[in-house]
């Protein structure tokens, strides 16, 4: 059976938690009709890029050239800050750039990039942000959006997240939790959000569609799909 190996290149640190079990289910959707190994391991590219090189870019080329053939799919991520095309423009598409003409053999190269923050994404499925956090409280008392489609159009989607871990949390164990407590540990949640947030959900997103889109284009150029 042939591997999928897949590669990220994140934002931040906390972004690989909810990213990688996401990317990994996508890739399972998406390749559901034939026989490929998804290896579930993401690589973190992060955890090799040399913060010595100024050049966001030239840390994804090296980065990727250290790894090179560990993985099949590289995923860039930026988070959009309100204007994804602009930061896409910036932050991501010179890198998949450079990895394109660095490679003899190509590997599929995929942008991933919210309209404003990963967390938007994070708070897209009440149901599962409820499993997650052990909690029966509405979408309305969590402070979540009640449609999916509008989770991109929330101006501040982390503070978001950390209100509803927070509040979640104090009904639990019947206590306020503080700011800092809930800020310092909503990312623990971040990665069984990833595993359980309904893709369907998700595509009420145009991000997340642009991103299935790219990477279908991507594995069709690698042949895995035809």
């Amino acid at each position: 059976m042939r591997p999928l190996r897949l590669a990220l290149f994140p934002e931040g640190s906390t972004d690989v938690s909810f990213f990688s079990p996401l990317l990994v289910r996508v890739c399972e959707h998406l390749c559901r009709t034939v026989q490929i190994d998804i290896v579930p391991q993401v690589i973190d590219l992060s955890d090799i890029a040399r913060p010595d090189l100024l050049r966001r870019a030239d840390q994804i080329q090296d980065a990727a050239s250290q790894a090179s053939g560990a993985f099949d799919i590289l995923f860039v991520h930026a988070d959009g800050a309100g204007d994804p095309a602009r930061m896409r423009a910036e932050q991501v598409d010179p890198g998949l750039r450079q990895v394109a003409d660095a490679f003899t053999t190509r590997p599929g190269l995929v942008g991933l990039v919210p309209v404003r923050e990963m967390e938007a994404w994070a708070i897209v499925d009440g149901d599962a942000l409820r499993d997650v956090l052990g909690t029966t409280l509405s979408d309305a008392e969590l402070g979540i959006p009640h449609k999916p489609a509008l989770a991109e159009s929330v101006t501040d989607p982390k503070r978001c997240l950390v209100q509803a871990v927070s509040v979640a949390i104090s009904g639990r164990r019947g206590r306020r939790t503080r700011k800092g407590d809930a800020g310092k540990r909503y990312s623990r949640y971040l990665r069984g959000i990833g595993e359980r947030v309904g893709l369907d959900c998700l595509r009420d997103l145009a991000a997340f569609r642009s991103l299935e889109e790219e990477l279908a284009s991507a594995l069709k150029e690698l042949r895995y799909l035809r």
